[in-house]
């Protein structure tokens, strides 16, 4: 599913023009080099992502588990009419911790050219603003290092979308017997 299938044509270029003035406006003030994240948590660790790649954020949507998948697989769940795949952000980071407070949903949903998945976390907090050159590299010991983009000047991990969504392990290759 192509985010563009979501909209029509003229609410598209409602968008585009709505996104054109708004990056103008930013790039008026100097706001090119702050970066927006949402902060959110798993298993009582901190954890952030950039607004950027997100599509939408809901709290309560219903998760269907499908059977026979990794643990880190939630499952499929109904969106505004289209089904997403769901998996738990805690379990595909091994984010070590309980499943207690996993039948409250709070889904990301995020987005790349290529793919579009919902991620389950446990709780989501505020939108923060981050200088761009503020931010330290991954040290090299650093547990999940290779989904991890940087270190957040307080200390969070700001995650990798892009590395999360182009995970092999995700990948359903449909000519295996």
């Amino acid at each position: 599913m192509n985010f563009n299938e979501l909209f029509s044509e003229h609410e598209i270029q409602v968008l585009q023009e709505r996104a054109r003035r708004v990056a103008s406006a930013a790039n008026d003030r100097g706001e090119d080099n702050v970066l927006s994240v949402l902060m959110l948590r798993l298993n009582g660790e901190r954890y952030a992502m950039p607004i950027d790649k997100l599509t939408a954020v809901y709290e309560g949507i219903a998760v269907v588990p499908v059977p026979c998948t990794p643990m880190f697989v939630s499952g499929i769940a109904n969106v505004r009419g289209y089904m997403i795949s769901i998996l738990d952000l805690s379990h595909l980071l091994d984010v070590p911790g309980n499943d207690d407070g996993k039948d409250q949903n709070v889904l990301i949903v995020v987005s790349n050219e290529t793919m579009r998945l919902g991620y389950r976390v446990d709780q989501i907090g505020e939108v923060r603003n981050f200088a761009k050159d503020e931010l330290a590299s991954v040290p090299a010991n650093f547990d999940n290092g290779a989904y991890v983009k940087h270190i957040l000047p307080d200390g969070t991990a700001l995650l990798d979308i892009d590395a999360l969504l182009d995970d092999p392990r995700i990948i359903v290759d449909e000519t295996l017997n």
